[in-house]
């Protein structure tokens, strides 16, 4: 796997893009995500990543991690 992630301190962005290979193929897939935090230690997450087939796989995800 192949990822590039770039932070937006001031706003709580994190951007990432990269390339990965699947135990399933051989073939690269890209795949790209936005990371933004909320409040606090709660952060959204989406991402889009191109599985091979027809249809991309989308998701997106909502966070909460404290620890102490």
């Amino acid at each position: 796997d192949e990822t590039v992630r770039l932070s937006v301190d001031p706003f709580g962005t994190t951007i990432s893009a990269g390339a990965g290979s699947s135990v399933g193929d051989s073939q690269w897939h890209n795949r790209v995500s936005l990371e933004q935090t909320l409040a606090g230690s709660l952060k959204v997450t989406t991402s889009v990543e191109d599985a091979g087939a027809a249809q991309p796989n989308r998701s997106i995800s909502a966070g909460f991690k404290r620890t102490w």
